[in-house]
């Protein structure tokens, strides 16, 4: 009983080694096509609205900031 199991073992572990992938890729092929440069969009000037929200966002501070 020994000798069979040991034998189909050595079956299965042969037919896993026999049929497994030949050629892997451990690494993914390089894409040629990626852009390796970035744009960023123009600066918009700040409209009196922005000016004036900061203006007050730093008076704010100004009043509560304990030095």
């Amino acid at each position: 009983m020994k000798k069979i199991f040991f034998a189909a073992l050595v079956v299965i572990a042969s037919a896993a080694i026999f049929t497994s992938c030949q050629e892997t890729d451990e690494v993914p092929p390089v894409a040629d096509n990626i852009a390796s440069k970035y744009r960023t969009p123009d600066p918009e000037p700040l409209k009196q609205a922005d000016r004036n929200l900061i203006k007050e966002q730093e008076r704010e501070y100004s009043e509560n900031a304990n030095d």
